[in-house]
C-alpha cells in the first residue's frame, strides 16, 4: 500500500510537471538588454530591485547581455529577432539603446507584437518609447543620506549639472556645501580641488559627472565620494559613500499597460534612486 501510494504521488508528480513549465513559459516575458560595461557598474541592488518589480507583476524576467561581438556578426538582426521571439516587453540600455538606432534596427518593422522601451537623451524612432534620462534624478535622495551637519562638495563638469547642485545646496544647508565646476580637467587641478576640500573641512563630495575622474584618486585621501553609477569602478571602496543608479522598474512601471500606437505619442523619464555602500 505504501509503495502504492508513493508511485501515485510520483506519478502525479511528473504529470503535473509540463502543466507548470507550460504555465511558466506561457507568462509575459519582460527582457532587458544591457552591455558588458553597464552590467559591470550596475549595483547588484539595482538589478534585483528590477528583477522583483517585474516578476511581482506576473512577468518572467530576463536579462541579456549584449556585447560588440554580437553586433560584428553577419546576420546579427535576424539572431536578435529570435533571441526575442515571443517576448512581450523589452528595454534597452543606453548604449543598446544607441547601437540599435545607429544600425536602424526597427522593433516596430521587425518585432511588432513587442512593446519596446529605450534610453536616451535624444529622440529615437528604432523603439516605440524612449526614456530620456533625468540628469537630476537620485541626488537629493542621496542627499538626505548624509549627515545634516557634515560638509559636502558638489563637484560636477557639465553645465546640465549646475541646478542639480543648487538644489543639493538649499536642501543641505546653508554654508554647508561647496559647488565646485571644474573649468580645467588636469591631475594638478584635481589634486588642488582635493587639497581646497580637505582645508574647508569637507567631508563627502557628491559627483554627477567629470570627464576624467581618475585623476581624483592618484593619492591617498580620507575624502567620501557619492558617484553616478558610472563613475564607481573609479573610486576605491574605501572612498565609496553611495551610488546614484537608474530605477528601471519604476521608470518603466506606468507605462507597460499602455498601446503602442499610444506609446509612440508619450515621453518618459528614467527615474534615479540612491544607495548607500
Amino acid at each position: 500500500i505504501v509503495f502504492s501510494v508513493i508511485a501515485a504521488l510520483v506519478t502525479g508528480f511528473f504529470v503535473g510537471l509540463p502543466f507548470l513549465v507550460n504555465a511558466s513559459y506561457q507568462r509575459p516575458c519582460f527582457v532587458f538588454l544591457d552591455d558588458p560595461a553597464m552590467s559591470l557598474v550596475l549595483p547588484g541592488r539595482c538589478c534585483e530591485e528590477f528583477k522583483k518589480g517585474i516578476c511581482g507583476l506576473g512577468f518572467r524576467f530576463e536579462k541579456i547581455t549584449l556585447n560588440r561581438e554580437f553586433f560584428n556578426k553577419e546576420q546579427w538582426q535576424e539572431n536578435l529577432d529570435s533571441i526575442l521571439n515571443g517576448v512581450t516587453f523589452v528595454m534597452a540600455s543606453p548604449l543598446i539603446t544607441a547601437t540599435l538606432e545607429s544600425e536602424n534596427y526597427n522593433f516596430g518593422e521587425r518585432l511588432p507584437k513587442i512593446k519596446s522601451y529605450g534610453i536616451s537623451y535624444d529622440e529615437n524612432n528604432c523603439f516605440d518609447m524612449i526614456l530620456s534620462s533625468d540628469v537630476h534624478g537620485g541626488w537629493l535622495e542621496a542627499e538626505k543620506a548624509v549627515d545634516p551637519d557634515e560638509k559636502i562638495a558638489v563637484l560636477y563638469e557639465d553645465d546640465r549639472f549646475s541646478k542639480t547642485s543648487q538644489s543639493i545646496s538649499e536642501n543641505h544647508g546653508t554654508g554647508s556645501v561647496l559647488e565646485k565646476k571644474v573649468e580645467i580637467s588636469s591631475v594638478l587641478s584635481a589634486s588642488n580641488t582635493l587639497k581646497e576640500f580637505e582645508e574647508l573641512g569637507i567631508g563627502i563630495v557628491m559627483c554627477p559627472f567629470v570627464h576624467s575622474p581618475e585623476y581624483y584618486f592618484k593619492e591617498e585621501s580620507s575624502l567620501r565620494w557619492i558617484v553616478d553609477y558610472r563613475l564607481v569602478l573609479n573610486v576605491p571602496q574605501e572612498n565609496l559613500y553611495g551610488v546614484v543608479y537608474p530605477d528601471f522598474f519604476n521608470s518603466v512601471l506606468p507605462y507597460l499597460g499602455v498601446e503602442r500606437e499610444v506609446l509612440k505619442l508619450m515621453s518618459g523619464t528614467l527615474n534615479y534612486g540612491f544607495t548607500a555602500k
